[in-house]
């Protein structure tokens, strides 16, 4: 087993001041691609190598920013499929620190599950909003540190689904939508593209100005999907917006097909956007950094599966001092 170097272990630094967070765009690594056939055993080489470089440009959440990440977990197992990944998506999460986590292959009913909720709990994401379409084994969880509210779900085919819950940053809501399309044809993401268009007009519009959706699409950056999303003038992607790198690749293929998407309305209030470089899953977290602090007392409704938080919280003065290790 490996220990990333220190350096890069304490790089993120907890500030209570925005003003005091450091912002230089992350230059986003090189695809393996170019070398051959997809392999996981290239990928973790690459990913290895691009720790040190990518990871520390990652800055601090600081009070008024709430940073959203997309993370498809593999269904609880690490890159290579040879044991469970809970510990390991712990480390990521206590090194990016989210104030919310947009997850996608979490197993419905299982004791992977009740583990990955566990330490979920133990991180304070006591809050969460789970959805699985009616003939999947797997769904997409909205995690958050934070209250939020369940507004409902999607299903966007016999396996997948859309998810939808809802925060409040400086006394406004926002919208948080995750999914996971179909792994298959192009004209199955087109049509389950078509029905998450259709619902953010229809659902989330009248009701939210700023909305932010995330997963992992199966789809490259020129896909005809992605481009339908991006010119739907209803979501702007994060990288492009803030005119950032674009990622190479957020998958072990070597290739780039999880995204954020924001609303023209948010896309104006980011303050940057990153990729974590980690070998805990076969997918690497996508994270954008929303200006505007997160609203701890909100109400909570129930709604599909949310969790109301406990009474006890971290506070942020652990989440300051507690580094374990986190063993690749």
């Amino acid at each position: 087993m490996h220990i990333l170097p220190l350096f890069v272990l304490f790089s993120t630094v907890y500030a209570l001041d925005c003003n005091q967070v450091k912002r230089t765009p992350q230059v986003q690594p090189a695809s393996y691609r170019g070398t051959g056939a997809a392999s996981r055993s290239k990928f973790e080489t690459l990913v290895r190598a691009q720790a040190t470089l990518a990871n520390p440009a990652i800055p601090a959440v600081c009070d008024e920013a709430f940073r959203v990440v997309t993370y498809n977990i593999h269904y609880h197992r690490d890159l290579h499929d040879s044991a469970g990944n809970n510990d390991l998506v712990k480390g990521d999460l206590l090194k990016f620190n989210p104030s919310a986590v947009i997850f996608q292959e979490v197993e419905a009913n299982s004791n992977a599950r009740q583990e990955f909720d566990k330490m979920l709990d133990s991180l304070g994401y006591r809050n969460r909003v789970f959805a699985a379409a009616k003939s999947a084994w797997l769904g997409n969880m909205i995690a958050s540190k934070y209250p939020l509210t369940s507004i409902g779900k999607v299903e966007l085919s016999s396996v997948r689904v859309l998810v939808a819950a809802s925060a409040v940053i400086d006394g406004k809501k926002l919208a948080i939508l995750g999914t996971h399309l179909e792994v298959g044809s192009s004209d199955s993401r087109q049509k389950e593209v078509q029905h998450i268009l259709d619902y953010i007009k229809n659902t989330i519009s009248p009701t939210y100005d700023r909305y932010v959706l995330g997963g992992d699409m199966n789809a490259h950056w020129n896909s005809a999907e992605i481009k339908t999303l991006r010119n739907s003038g209803r979501l702007a992607e994060v990288f492009e917006t803030l005119k950032a790198d674009n990622p190479k690749y957020t998958c072990w293929a070597g290739t780039t097909i999880d995204f954020i998407f924001a609303s023209p309305v948010l896309s104006k209030e980011l303050y940057g956007a990153y990729v974590y470089q980690t070998i805990s899953s076969d997918h690497l977290p996508v994270m954008v950094d929303l200006k505007g602090s997160p609203e701890k007392n909100a109400a909570i409704q129930s709604g599909i599966t949310t969790e109301k938080p406990s009474k006890s919280r971290w506070r942020r003065i652990l989440e300051y001092f507690y580094f374990p290790f986190p063993w690749w």
